[in-house]
């Protein structure tokens, strides 16, 4: 069996240079990464800022987290 988590979501910006993927490990818990996509480098995905060592129990805590880490990921209502 893979180590690789598996991605549940994953929201990208209008111009799609950056997203955030929330994953689901092999233990059953959960987490998130930012990704950024640049085109001076063919497109290809790299780690912008690595949140995928914190640990989560639910997809909903992984989420909640992502919104108030990562400013363009707004909850709705919040008003960001």
């Amino acid at each position: 069996m893979s180590n690789k988590p598996k991605v549940l979501d994953s929201f990208e910006t209008a111009d799609g240079i950056c997203c955030v993927d929330i994953f689901v490990r092999e233990d059953g818990t959960y987490g998130f990464a930012e990704y950024r996509r640049d085109p001076e480098n063919g497109g290809r995905s790299f780690t912008a800022r690595d949140f995928s060592v914190q640990v989560y129990g639910t997809r909903e805590q992984a989420l909640t987290a992502a919104q108030d880490s990562i400013q363009w990921l707004s909850r709705p209502g919040s008003g960001r």
